[in-house]
């Protein structure tokens, strides 16, 4: 009869659709678990940026400076030199950085380690570049130390990135160079130049440039700055908008700067209250010329073409004469 066979299907149909509702749920929810993106696998990295005026944060770069020229093949080189000459320098954006000051208090330790940490910037980086290059390279440190985006003391804007193998702000400090001693002369000189960059000293033809590279490599961030100037062979950048401006560069001094051994090992010192007072090169004061024994002519045999056994002393004249009396010419 319809009766009885009607309501068994309907009954069985009901329980079908609960059965494929609860089947799809089961199904949605383990998806979901399996598939949902994991926090923990896939951290997002966000920059750490120091207290500083409000500005919007670029993207940062592995690695801001150049390998060395010897793992740059010559038509590298050569394609590289002419690719950035031809690209045009923007020099109206050239603003001269205000100039560098220790906050007041600062440490003598707090001194040395900065003027060690700058110079090791000048002498690694620029040993073979003008004075002119030098001071270029010390101005971009301490335009980093004054920039929110970058460190706040000079030795850690120096070394940021030196415990990876890659993405040290600075070769010098990741790639081997550290394991040699500077030279003499050269470390005095970067010292010098160092001392007088955070004594006050502005390097005006780089403005607020924060990168630079060497020109014989073409980077691949480069056309996200402003090109600003050339000098020898390193070229110089800043950041586009609000970050690169002379605003951007308010942050003081703190202090804190952090010893690394490894550039004590490379000028063979430790960094301390004692490096306070090692010399830089100065001009002394004229002064009377004398002339080392090593260097005086050597000595010269007296001659006498006189005929042997014609001359005798006389004392009281003190002079030499001959038999005859006269005096010896």
């Amino acid at each position: 009869m319809p009766g009885t066979t009607t309501q068994p299907n309907n009954r069985f149909a009901r329980f079908a659709v609960v059965a494929v509702l609860v089947a799809a749920g089961i199904a949605l929810a383990f998806g979901y678990a399996y598939f949902r993106p994991s926090s923990v696998a896939m951290p997002v990295a966000k920059p750490k940026i120091a207290s500083g005026p409000s500005v919007s944060v670029p993207i940062g770069f592995p690695e801001f400076t150049s390998p060395p020229r010897s793992e740059v093949t010559e038509e590298e080189a050569t394609t590289a030199i002419a690719v950035n000459a031809a690209t045009p320098a923007v020099p109206d954006q050239i603003v001269p950085a205000r100039p560098f000051t220790f906050a007041p208090g600062t440490s003598p330790d707090d001194r040395a380690r900065a003027r060690d940490c700058l110079a090791a910037a000048v002498y690694y980086e620029a040993a073979i570049e003008s004075p002119q290059g030098q001071r270029a390279v010390a101005q971009v440190v301490l335009n980093r130390v004054r920039n929110p985006v970058f460190p706040r003391t000079v030795c850690d804007v120096v070394f940021q990135g030196a415990g990876r193998a890659t993405g040290c702000q600075f070769t010098f400090t990741c790639d081997g160079a550290l394991a040699r001693h500077p030279n003499l002369v050269g470390w005095r000189r970067a010292q010098s130049i160092a001392g007088d960059a955070l004594a006050g000293v502005v390097e005006p033809s780089v403005g607020t440039a924060t990168h630079y590279h060497a020109n014989w490599v073409v980077p691949y961030w480069r056309s996200t700055l402003v090109k600003l100037s050339t000098i020898g062979t390193h070229i110089f950048y800043r950041w586009q908008g609000s970050l690169g401006s002379k605003t951007a560069f308010l942050r003081g001094y703190p202090g804190g700067e952090t010893a690394y051994p490894q550039l004590a090992i490379a000028i063979g010192a430790t960094l301390g209250p004692s490096d306070v007072d090692i010399p830089t090169m100065t001009v002394p004061a004229p002064v009377a010329k004398s002339v080392e024994p090593d260097r005086l002519p050597p000595r010269q045999v007296l001659r006498i073409d006189t005929p042997a056994n014609r001359l005798a002393a006389d004392d009281a004249r003190g002079t030499l004469i001959d038999n005859g009396g006269k005096l010896a010419r």
